[in-house]
């Protein structure tokens, strides 16, 4: 009896464990845009030669969308994003990436979770899809 109570207990402590430390898959490396909310629809980055940056020890995204550097800070804990604060450098770019630039710091200053799948990373804004990210 004693020792189907002191499983018990075993068993249970272990559960509560696991449930605490339950690893989330890490968001660090490099991907590129793959899709993208603009006006209320998700469209497709055709022939995307974006390049963004995850650092989640670091809490640090960079990224080069065609023209602009676009840096900043964010916190992630389990999937749970804080609010990205971004900076970019302001040169002369051509219409196309200015606008696509600009959508995207829009729809990064929404993002507050996220889902990994594979290769990919969903970005939300509440349950709202915002953008994919395909690791390179």
């Amino acid at each position: 009896m004693k020792q189907s109570i002191l499983l018990l207990l075993c068993l249970l402590s272990f559960t509560t464990f696991a449930k605490r430390v339950a690893p989330v898959a890490p968001i660090t490396g490099t991907y590129m845009l793959v899709k993208h909310k603009v006006n209320q629809k998700l469209v497709t980055v055709a022939g995307s030669k974006t390049k963004i940056k995850l650092d989640q020890s670091r809490e640090t995204i960079q990224c080069y969308l065609g023209c602009n550097t676009i840096s900043g800070d964010f916190s992630a804990i389990g999937n749970v994003i804080e609010p990205l604060q971004l900076i970019t450098t302001e040169m002369y770019c051509s219409a196309r990436i200015s606008t696509l630039e600009r959508q995207f710091a829009k729809n990064m200053a929404l993002v507050n979770n996220f889902k990994s799948r594979s290769r990919d990373l969903y970005l939300y804004h509440d349950e709202e899809l915002v953008m994919v990210l395909r690791r390179k």
